[in-house]
């Protein structure tokens, strides 16, 4: 009997030093910099497949959402164009997603979800977010990010693909906040974006335009996509929810 018990001590006491192990692993391994993920983005999966099955772009109600918001098409605006769609989802999002802090930390609710309470952090506002533009047709990305002074992830964007370059986005977005009778709250806009052929060995998909961050809670206005003025603000990894 004593040696029966001694092993399930020795068992456990095994199984305790493992947990701890791993938990050591996969805490430090959000601390990566822009260049080591793009080095080694074959070892994202875990990333992946913790965060992708929340993005849900063929849910009904998610879809419809999305759908229904693109589809309100002010006179004037071409409600094809992809600038419309992203601008659109954005602003509404904005406009009716509260941001409440997520007391236990990383728990991610599906979009879903998002939708239905009406709140959440970050990475409720990110998942959503991306369910929606790739419910529409759009490619979407999500971005963990460094925020303050330390070399771990703090926060949670979205980005979207932009087949185009920055100006030319700007330029659409003002003409559709004219249209929309809506004015710049600041003289320069500015959008928060990254050359999507830098981002080719991890997305492997362009080698031109751009993604842009659309980042509701870190924005300056909720008019304008990706206006976000805020220091540091680093790029750690990238995960394409793109179906």
């Amino acid at each position: 009997m004593r040696r029966f018990l001694f092993k399930i001590r020795w068992f456990i006491a095994v199984c305790v030093i493992g947990v701890i192990i791993a938990y050591m692993t996969i805490g430090n391994d959000y601390a990566v910099s822009y260049d080591d993920v793009i080095d080694n983005y074959e070892n994202s999966g875990e990333y992946y497949e913790k965060v992708v099955i929340y993005v849900e772009p063929t849910h009904y109600e998610v879809r419809t959402k999305a759908l229904s918001i693109v589809n309100d098409v002010p006179d004037g605006i071409n409600g094809n164009s992809e600038a419309w769609k992203i601008w659109s989802i954005n602003y509404w999002v904005s406009k009716h997603i509260d941001y409440v802090e997520d007391p236990h930390g990383d728990h991610y609710t599906n979009a879903y979800g998002v939708l239905q309470k009406k709140y959440g952090d970050c990475d409720d506002f990110s998942i959503l977010l991306a369910s929606m533009y790739e419910s529409v047709g759009l490619d979407a990305a999500l971005v963990f990010l460094n925020t303050d002074d330390d070399p771990e992830v703090d926060h949670m964007a979205c980005l979207v693909y932009w087949p185009d370059d920055v100006e030319s986005f700007l330029a659409e977005e003002k003409a559709i906040m004219k249209q929309r009778g809506i004015t710049s709250p600041v003289r320069q806009v500015r959008i928060r974006n990254i050359f999507a052929g830098t981002s080719h060995s991890m997305l492997g998909k362009y080698t031109s335009g751009v993604l842009l961050f659309i980042d509701v809670i870190m924005s300056e206005a909720a008019s304008l996509v990706g206006h976000i003025t805020h220091q540091p603000y680093d790029v750690l990894e990238i995960i394409d929810v793109g179906r």
